[in-house]
């Protein structure tokens, strides 16, 4: 007997591709985009949540502004960046960084926040996490089980 035959044979057989089929395999790769943004939101959350910082002070070396070209259908814009070179002492040891930042002067003394873990350097006191990304950590895991469930809701075995 065939795999889907109409006789009333009692075995019990899997569609292959019936009703609904499209449905399940997009439900499936929402799921699994969704869980692999939900795991880079929740990774990112927790780095910045354990992330301690230390303060010092760091002398601008030099500075330099570069422009960017942004392009689209109707014009073309033109963007300055400035970056700043930055010597700054940090356990005795003295470094030297590249930061990008808004018009610095050199060999001003600026305060400077060293991140403890990847040594990344900031002028401003980096912030909390805010409420959006509390709500993306949450929601998104939730939204991809919502969508794997979607996808084997309807895959049940079809008795013929």
């Amino acid at each position: 007997m065939s795999e889907n035959s109409p006789q009333g044979d009692g075995k019990t057989t899997r569609q292959r591709r019936g009703p609904g089929f499209r449905t399940r395999a997009t439900a499936f790769l929402l799921a699994i985009l969704l869980g692999i943004g939900s795991l880079v939101c929740i990774v990112s959350l927790s780095n910045n949540l354990t992330a301690s910082y230390t303060a010092t002070d760091g002398k601008v070396l030099s500075t330099e502004t570069k422009t960017r070209s942004r392009i689209n259908r109707k014009q073309r814009h033109r963007k300055k960046r400035y970056y700043s070179t930055i010597e700054y002492q940090l356990n005795g040891v003295t470094r030297t960084d590249r930061v990008k930042s808004g018009s610095l002067m050199k060999g001003i003394t600026v305060p400077v926040w060293v991140q403890d873990n990847t040594g990344d350097v900031h002028f401003h006191k980096p912030k909390p996490p805010e409420f959006g990304h509390w709500l993306l950590a949450f929601a998104m895991p939730i939204a991809s089980l919502y969508f794997l469930r979607m996808t084997f809701r309807r895959g049940r075995l079809v008795r013929q």
